[in-house]
Formats: structure tokens, C-alpha cells, sequence
């Protein structure tokens, strides 16, 4: 790639990152709170940003993926998210909610409005309705972030910096994002701030790796999508409230705790494996 080409993709990324902290500070977002408020102004700005560069929005990863990235996309959340709250329960680090087959009839029955389910039915109706309602919520907000970290920021980081230095700055690009919310709202752990930011930051810097790694492999954002979808309606619409923490286990669970960077980072060095024993394998099987 020529400097000209290089400098282009670079101020494209940068005026990407400044309209979206400048959006996302100086805009009432209200009147989207529907569709997740400020968690379109990454979105909105990628689409700015396209229109003014390429005029047009194609290359923004629009083109729907075969079935299984999508299930891909699912399956990674899902399973650095039971690995990292069945590791906490199980070792007492947090602990289920006492009665959580009531809490979850309640949400059934006076959140969903089901009728009266019996006790083995409450389980796999709660998992169904996480899977569909919560996600469905949950993927319009999570569209407004990736048309702008994996549509446009990532590609246009990876074309002059590799994959990995891309994604590990679309990563921190991500996190810095929240860290307002983190600091001055109460998006955080509760106690000390640092550490709320730190681990919530490594949270999301790992995450990157696999979401621009299905991003690159299937050529879509739509993975991705799922995936941040996914983490939010597992995460916040499942694990957590079904969660008690004690005073010295704050940060365990949840998206300020240690659980889930440490399960990204297995889920993550396990697929690496995994991959590599196949292309061995595949090798292995070509004629010479």
C-alpha cells in the first residue's frame, strides 16, 4: 500500500474516533433511547465518515455471512460467559441469588407476561426468551456500535497496521469510549474506579480479538453484532442478576470483574488451538 493510501485510511480512522466522542459528548440521544441512545453514534459517525470518503456505504461489511459465523457469533459469548459464572459459583467466588427459579417465574410471568409455567419448564422458557426477546432488544443497540468498531474502524485500521495492532486498537478505541460512563455515571463496579476501568478494558480489548477475527473471516459485521448482542443480553439480562456477589468478590463477576477476561482469553487461546490442529490435519491430507 502506497503513503498516499496509508494516510488516507489513517485520517479516516481518526475522523471516525473524533465525530464519535464528539457525538456521543455533545448530543442529546434520547430521542434513540429505544434503540440504545448513544450506542449509535459510533454508527452514525461510520456512516458519515463512509459517505464523505467512499461516497457510498458500501464496505461497511453489510453482506450477510453463511449460518455458521452467526452461530459462531453466538457461540462465543456464550461460551466464555457460562465458563466464567459457572467457575464463580462453583468455587464460591459469587453465589446463585437465593430462590432463583422464583426470580425467574417473576420475570416470566409479570415481565413477559407468560401464564403460570411449571418448575422444570421455568429454566428452558427463561433460556428461550434470552435467546429471542432479550436478544432482539439487544441487536438493534449492538448494530449502532459495529457498523463503527468492525464496519468501518477495524478494516480501515487492518489495511495499515495488521490484524493484530487493529484490533487491539479498535479494542482500547472501544473501551476509552466507555470510560466517561465508567468514571462519571455509575456503568462501574462500585469502590475504586481504576479498577473498574482497568478490567473492564481488558474485557473489551479481548473481545476485540475475536469479533474482528469473524469479522475478517467472514467478511461481515454481522458476527459481530451477534456477538456484542449476545455478551449484553447474556451478561446484563441473565448471569448477572441471577449473580450474589459478596463485598470481597465485586470483582469477580460481571463486566468490571476478572471472570470474564480470564474466560475470553481460554475461550480464545482454546480455538487458536483448535484451529491449528486443523490446518495441521488439512495439511497433513494434501498430495504431494
Amino acid at each position: 500500500m502506497n503513503d498516499i493510501n496509508t494516510r488516507r485510511l489513517r485520517l479516516k480512522a481518526a475522523i471516525f474516533v473524533l465525530l464519535t466522542y464528539g457525538l456521543s459528548a455533545g448530543v442529546d440521544w434520547s430521542f434513540l433511547q429505544a434503540m440504545g441512545g448513544v450506542m449509535w453514534a459510533p454508527g452514525i459517525s461510520a456512516l458519515v465518515v463512509q459517505l464523505a470518503f467512499e461516497r457510498r456505504l458500501r464496505g461497511l461489511g453489510w453482506r450477510l455471512p453463511k449460518a455458521r459465523w452467526l452461530l459462531a457469533g453466538l457461540a462465543f459469548p456464550f461460551a466464555y460467559v457460562v465458563l466464567a459464572y459457572a467457575t464463580a459459583w462453583t468455587t464460591g467466588a459469587a453465589d446463585l441469588i437465593p430462590e432463583p427459579l422464583a426470580w425467574i417465574r417473576e420475570i416470566l410471568q409479570v415481565h413477559i407476561g407468560l401464564p403460570v409455567l411449571p418448575e422444570w419448564l421455568l429454566v428452558p422458557a427463561f433460556a428461550l426468551a434470552v435467546l429471542t426477546l432479550a436478544m432482539a432488544m439487544s441487536l438493534v443497540a449492538a448494530l449502532g456500535e459495529e457498523i463503527g468498531w468492525r464496519g468501518l474502524l477495524q478494516p480501515s485500521l487492518q489495511q495499515t497496521e495488521g490484524f493484530w495492532r487493529a484490533s487491539l486498537v479498535t479494542g482500547f478505541i472501544w473501551a476509552a469510549w466507555h470510560w466517561h460512563a465508567i468514571v462519571y455515571g455509575d456503568y462501574n463496579a462500585g469502590g475504586s474506579l481504576f479498577g473498574s476501568v482497568v478490567l473492564f478494558s481488558a474485557m473489551i480489548m479481548l473481545m476485540s480479538i475475536g469479533m474482528a477475527w469473524l469479522t475478517l473471516r467472514s467478511g461481515s459485521l454481522w458476527p459481530a453484532v451477534v456477538v456484542h448482542a449476545a455478551h449484553n443480553a447474556f451478561i446484563q439480562g441473565a448471569f448477572e442478576p441471577l449473580t450474589r456477589r459478596p463485598e470481597q468478590g465485586q470483582w469477580v463477576t460481571g463486566e468490571w470483574g476478572v471472570a470474564i477476561p480470564v474466560a475470553i482469553t481460554l475461550v480464545l487461546a482454546l480455538s487458536a488451538w483448535t484451529l491449528r490442529l486443523r490446518a495441521k490435519k488439512a495439511a497433513g491430507k494434501r498430495p504431494a
